[in-house]
């Protein structure tokens, strides 16, 4: 197969191929008898279709356009190898006058990826914070341990305060003495309690009712809801003792001695992860800003412009059913100046993924079945799923199977890429403790 360059402009080049005469007419040889074995027109037995007849049924341009199927792919492969290209959508084409007996010619456009200059992986230099866990580190990861075992005891005549529980019946205001009130436990100290609630329930007994007058709402109402408690209930901390460090630890330990011990080795695990994942973003930022990259599409970056409002939008939705009008004058922050964010963080992303996929090819990262099993393995896990419906979930979307796998890459690169670059440990001295464990 001949070819040439056209043209080539950013990242959009425009090849000329020529596919041998002798080649395309084999595939129209090929077509025929595939629909002459297919065919079923009266009066003729299958595979015993003359060409004319099915020339009639059918036209000619349908049988070349077979044809085409079975040259054009090939060739497309052929001249991506041949010109080392990474395509980022399918190629066009613009075929010429189709005729058997001559070359097949057309001219074909693609979308590539721009010319990516990547650094030296060798000459980044990250730093990684020593870690250190102390004896105060110790007390209070057992101290936080205790308080999420805390469980609640109802306590007679006691007003409620604000490490407390209350226990409520609560119905709107407007509802008659006949309608059924939900009950629900509160935490007084919870950080997702309404304001206007906590201080509303602070300092009631079992008994006692309040009516609390919510904020408006996005209609301008505000709604009113009659609060019964029911009980008062106080934390109640579990002592330090074998049992319960046994359920604490699930059988890890039984002693205090052992207790430590194991909650030591979890905090400096945890420090150490968190420590490792600050040099790789430290090392992410460093070759991401040095490498060099000629163009970014900007179709791609106004794709990606889209899909983040999108997702901004949805989640709002899902937190609170919040308009994206309503985040920003929450904000304080204007369209234009949201626009001009999304835009820039758009086009960072764009281009940062360009440069990782570069980075990826050029140190032949692969994503093995072994790494999409382990990755779904750890999903139904986490989750408490089904493996199977995990499993079948991913079968079932291409889309989510893709962004897998990329994710998995990515992933992969960065692995490699830490095993290359200068890390450079600080003295634990001089590092952030385990005391922000939480």
């Amino acid at each position: 197969m001949r070819s040439e360059i056209i043209s080539q402009e950013s990242n959009q080049i425009r090849l000329h191929a020529e596919i041998p005469a002798d080649q395309f007419q084999r595939a129209v040889e090929s077509t025929v008898r595939e629909l002459s074995q297919k065919a079923n027109i009266k009066g003729f037995r299958k595979g015993h279709i003359p060409r004319k007849v099915l020339e009639m049924n059918y036209g000619k341009q349908a049988i070349y356009n077979e044809a085409l199927e079975k040259v054009v792919p090939q060739a497309v492969q052929q001249l991506v190898e041949e010109y080392e290209l990474v395509l980022l959508e399918e190629p066009s084409f613009d075929f010429k006058e189709v005729t058997e007996g001559e070359p097949l010619s057309f001219d074909i456009d693609f979308e590539v990826r721009p010319e990516i200059t990547l650094p030296a992986l060798e000459d980044i230099s990250v730093t990684k914070p020593g870690v250190s866990i102390t004896e105060e580190d110790i007390d209070q990861a057992i101290e936080r341990l205790l308080q999420n075992a805390a469980e609640g005891k109802t306590v007679e005549g006691k007003a409620a305060e604000e490490n407390d529980t209350v226990v409520v019946s609560y119905t709107p205001a407007e509802a008659g003495e006949e309608a059924e009130g939900q009950t629900a436990p509160i935490q007084l100290n919870s950080p997702q309690l309404r304001q206007e609630v906590r201080d509303a329930l602070i300092g009631t007994s079992a008994g006692d009712e309040v009516l609390v007058e919510l904020d408006g709402t996005e209609d301008g109402q505000e709604p009113k809801y009659r609060f019964t408690v029911n009980e008062v209930q106080e934390e109640i901390v579990p002592e330090l003792n074998e049992t319960t460090i046994q359920q604490l630890t699930n059988n890890e330990a039984s002693t205090e001695a052992e207790l430590r011990e194991l909650v030591a080795r979890k905090l400096h695990e945890e420090s150490e992860r968190r420590t490792m994942e600050s040099a790789r973003n430290e090392a992410f930022e460093i070759l991401t800003e040095r490498a060099e990259i000629d163009s970014i599409p900007e179709n791609k970056v106004e794709q990606q412009r889209k899909q983040l409002e999108e997702n901004e939008k949805n989640r709002l939705k899902n937190e609170g059913g919040m308009t994206l009008e309503q985040y920003l004058e929450q904000k304080g922050q204007s369209r234009e100046e949201y626009e001009a964010d999304l835009q820039t963080n758009a086009e960072a992303q764009v281009r940062n993924g360009f440069i990782m996929d570069a980075l990826a090819d050029s140190l032949d990262i692969e994503v093995l079945q072994d790494d999409i099993d382990s990755a779904l393995h750890g999903m139904a896990r986490r989750n408490g799923l089904e493996l199977k419906k995990v499993y079948e979930a991913y079968r079932d979307n291409e889309q989510m199977l893709r962004e897998l796998v990329h994710k998995l890459r990515m992933h992969k690169t960065m692995d490699k890429v830490m095993e290359v670059v200068d890390i450079e440990e600080t003295p634990p001295e001089e590092a952030h403790s385990g005391e922000e464990e939480s």
